[in-house]
Parts: C-alpha cells; sequence; structure tokens
C-alpha cells in the first residue's frame, strides 16, 4: 500500500499516546456506526458494535500493559492487544465480523542450536483462522495457505525500520525490505538507492526481481556510481511505501514455491508477535533463558521489534480507518533522533 502522497501530519510530543487518542475516537458506538455508513454498509447489529468497540479498548489496555511488562511475558501482551486491535479494525474497514476458532498459525520450534529467528510458523484454518481473516483484509485479498513455513527471521527481514539491528544480528542474511530516496524534478521522478545497502544479495537483480509490481512502476533499472537508479514510468503505480516514521523503501516478496507474497507490515508483525508470545506464553524452557541471559546477541532486535510493533501497528490500523497516512511528528517538524527512539524502546 503507497502512502507517498497521502500523508497527514499530526503534531505531538508523544506520537503512541496521540496516534491511540485517535484510534479511541472509534471505540464510541456513534463513530463506529458513522464510519460504517461512511463506507457504505448498513445498519450494524448491536453486537457488532459493542465486538468492535470492545476489541480497541481492550486492545489498548493490553499494549499498556505489555510496554510495562518484563520481557518474559511483553511479547504474549502485545499479541493479545494486536489481534484484538486489527480484529476491531477489520470490523470497521469491512463492517463484518470473521468467526474465528483459532489462530490460523502453527508453531515450528527451532531444533537445538539454532537461533530464535529459526522459529517458524505454518498458516493453517483458511476457513476459521484469524491469519486468513487478518490477511485478507490488510492485504488486499491475499491468501497465506498453502505457502508452507515463515521464520520469525523473515518477519524481522521484512521490517523497514528493523534493518539496521537485522543487519547486525544476521550479516549474511538477506533483506527483505529497501530504503529508497526519491528525486523529483518537473520532468522525471525517481528513487535510488545505495549498492551498499542490498545486504544478503550478490547483485541487485536478485533483489529487485523479487519486487511486485517493479516493471510496471520502473523503466529498467540504471546502475550509477554508488546507487541504483530507478525511473519512473508516466502515470505508473506508485509501488513506494512510507514508513510511519515518514521513511520511504520498498518491499522485497517472500518467494514461496514459484510465487511471491508480499504481506501488509501489519501482518507480517502480527505473525512475528504470534511466534514471540507463543514461546513466552507454551515454551518457557526456551524464552526464560533467552530473557535472562541472551547470549546470541538477538535479545536487542528483538525489544527493538517489541516497541516498533507497540509504535507501528495502532498507527497502521488508524491510516485503514481513516484512509489516510497519519504521520506523527514533533512540533518542530522533526522526528525524533535514533537515540531517543532507542530509549524509548527500554
Amino acid at each position: 500500500m503507497s502512502y507517498s502522497n497521502n500523508m497527514v501530519p499530526v503534531f505531538t510530543d508523544e506520537p503512541k499516546t496521540r496516534i491511540w487518542q485517535l484510534l479511541n475516537q472509534f471505540s464510541y458506538p456513534k463513530s463506529i456506526r458513522r464510519v460504517l455508513s461512511e463506507n457504505g454498509q448498513p445498519a450494524p447489529a448491536e453486537v457488532l458494535v459493542e465486538f468492535i468497540s470492545g476489541c480497541l479498548r481492550q486492545a489498548e489496555a493490553y499494549f499498556h500493559a505489555a510496554e510495562n511488562a518484563p520481557l518474559h511475558i511483553s511479547p504474549l501482551l502485545f499479541y493479545y492487544g494486536a489481534t484484538n486491535l486489527v480484529a476491531g479494525g477489520a470490523c470497521l474497514i469491512t463492517g463484518t465480523r470473521f468467526e474465528v476458532h483459532s489462530h490460523g498459525m502453527k508453531l515450528e520450534l527451532p531444533t537445538a542450536g539454532l537461533a530464535l529467528a529459526d522459529t517458524k510458523l505454518t498458516p493453517i484454518d483458511p476457513n476459521a483462522g484469524a491469519l486468513e481473516w487478518f490477511t485478507k483484509t490488510y492485504s488486499s485479498g491475499l491468501s497465506l495457505m498453502g505457502t508452507g513455513t515463515w521464520s520469525l527471521g523473515e518477519v524481522f527481514a521484512s521490517i523497514s525500520d528493523l534493518s539496521e539491528e537485522f543487519v547486525t544480528c544476521y550479516a549474511d542474511q538477506p533483506l527483505l525490505t529497501m530504503k529508497v530516496e526519491r528525486i523529483e524534478e518537473q520532468k522525471f521522478v525517481l528513487d535510488r538507492f545505495k549498492l551498499a545497502s542490498l545486504v544478503g544479495y550478490a547483485k541487485p537483480g536478485e533483489a529487485l526481481e523479487k519486487i511486485e509490481r517493479l516493471t510496471d512502476a520502473y523503466l529498467d533499472p540504471q546502475t550509477q556510481n554508488k546507487y541504483v537508479i530507478l525511473y519512473r514510468k508516466l502515470m505508473a503505480p506508485d509501488i513506494v511505501t512510507r514508513s510511519v516514521f515518514g521513511e520511504p523503501y520498498l518491499s522485497i516478496g517472500h518467494l514461496k514455491g514459484s510465487r511471491l507474497y508480499t504481506p501488509d507490515q501489519i501482518i507480517l508483525m502480527t505473525m512475528g508477535l504470534y511466534i514471540l508470545g507463543t514461546l513466552s506464553r507454551y515454551h518457557p524452557e526456551i524464552w526464560n533463558p533467552f530473557a535472562d541471559k541472551d547470549e546470541s546477541g538477538e535479545k536487542p532486535l528483538v525489544r527493538r521489534f517489541l516497541y516498533l510493533c507497540s509504535r507501528v501497528i495502532p498507527n497502521l490500523v488508524l491510516n485503514r480507518i481513516v484512509k489516510q497516512q497519519i504521520l506523527a511528528v514533533q512540533p518542530s517538524g522533526h522526528m525524533p533522533p535514533a537515540s531517543v527512539k532507542r530509549n524509548e524502546e527500554r
């Protein structure tokens, strides 16, 4: 989903607080009915209104509890918060409620000696699984059934704002997100990225061929000095996405069988939280040693991921509800420096 020309700045010193204030507008029955009516939905049943309201309010409570909980239990609370928020948002967007009987995911533990990132899940239960409902709602009808396993490492590699930590932790693994710089002139628009940012790829083509709709959006890529240049075609779709921090990037797809899959960031983060939440809840023999005395170097990455989930998922769901990209910025117009963002994660 592209937001390049649809950004709405919201000035605040506390982005997470402000995003939740905006989301809470939609926890009131009057607002719920108004949104559904504006989306062309018939008058909703009272049970649907109460479900949406309850989901949003419980989601905020879970997120708040998770942010104040130790790493031993916080992933589970974040997962509960995310599923409540994503479910409530899905009902508000579509005007319908999917009958859910399972998470729609099955965990596969890593074998001894492997990294935490090797933990995997398999999408299951297309008829009553939450993941199928969420994916179809937030990823334009996409289904992940039959795609096999998805590793936690794949999820981490797909989160644009996690790329710095991912490269530090898994230097030999390919990133699945590519930050770009947009240059707009009167006669052309181009996006470019540094060759050095192609971590895990022998040549640019290996990454570019996994970007969906690339040839619809750009002319043939050109390599100039230290950059790869992508010239936009006239009247072409804009496939660049902007993170909730305003940074543009291209998503590299996941090759499953012979097909590329590029789930929305909401879906990827929910999958990652399911893995971490299930480990912390049902496999303390794995999770507690990791939380107490991790020696792999993955803990900073996990902490950063959890922080991003708490900041990004509410923002992305809000964007879908209001059909705009809300960009929470400080009154000065500048995003907090990296050091400030790191402090917020602790």
